[in-house]
């Protein structure tokens, strides 16, 4: 692959000139909408539990003016569409308020696929599910090649709030030799309510029924990162589902290590309505 646009974090200043009504309007009806599913997924308890042996060397900075952790050995990436501004300095004001300072930008778009090798996929494939499978394959080559753990959000994803306290409880409890742990609702998919246990936020997932959860946030290690990479180059097929559907084949021939997280931390603006889906 070839040619993709990483865009490094912009200074904070950039988040606090955002001044428009339409951003303003979004961040309240945001963080209304957080508020509420927040609540509606806390069944699984929240008393802490701590679990040493497997706990992973992320490491833990405090956020003076966020009161939360930031997480200095995971990078995040988000997966972004250029022309959708206002999800990106919703996302940034996000991190802002989280204190999530290492990420990236991903903007391959849609309409310069020219520019790309998609080799990989069926002649008509849908664009814009290349654009988003090239972005995804492009961290996962990062991550492989540079970061012990990453991070990948698509550019609607909303936090619940205290967010990264909440993903660091979550890691502590996350095996060493994990390969993704999906954080999101996404198509409302949530672990058996007959299965959860009190304290406990990380379940395994079968692999032969589904075992990706969406592709709008998950946590992957650089093992993961780099046989995947590998995977992709040497595809036996070409690809013609969306990312999150491709992923469960990818899963199962890698027979990768997965994990769901309860309550979740991340909603979709484009499944609660915030924003329009854009796939087109």
């Amino acid at each position: 692959m070839q040619q993709f646009q990483l865009i490094k974090r912009p200074s904070m200043s950039h988040v606090s000139s955002m001044s428009s009504m339409s951003s303003m309007s979004s961040m309240s009806s945001m963080y209304s909408m957080s508020s509420m599913y927040s609540m509606s997924s806390m069944s699984a308890g929240s008393s802490r539990h701590h679990a040493t042996s497997n706990s992973h060397d992320f490491g833990n900075v405090d956020c003076a003016d966020c009161g939360s952790i930031i997480l200095p050995n995971v990078k995040v990436f988000v997966i972004h569409y250029k022309k959708l501004i206002n999800r990106k300095n919703i996302i940034l004001a996000q991190f802002k308020k989280n204190g999530i300072i290492d990420f990236e930008f991903i903007e391959i778009d849609r309409d310069e696929l020219h520019d790309q090798n998609i080799s990989m996929f069926k002649k008509d494939f849908n664009k814009s599910q290349i654009a988003i499978s090239l972005s995804h394959f492009h961290a996962y080559e990062e991550i492989g090649e540079k970061y012990e753990h990453g991070l990948i959000f698509e550019d609607d994803a909303i936090l619940s709030p205290n967010f990264t306290n909440r993903l660091k409880k979550y890691i502590n409890q996350l095996p060493n030799n994990y390969d993704m742990l999906f954080i999101g609702d996404g198509c409302d998919l949530h672990i058996e309510s007959s299965k959860l246990i009190p304290s406990k936020h990380i379940y395994k997932k079968t692999l032969h029924h589904g075992a990706t959860r969406c592709t709008d946030s998950y946590l992957v290690s650089k093992q993961c990162a780099k046989q995947l990479h590998h995977y992709i180059k040497h595809l036996s097929y070409k690809i013609k589902i969306p990312i999150d559907w491709w992923m469960n084949q990818a899963a199962i021939d890698n027979d990768f290590k997965v994990y769901w997280a309860e309550p979740t931390i991340v909603t979709q603006g484009t499944q609660n309505g915030i924003y329009k889906p854009s796939h087109t």
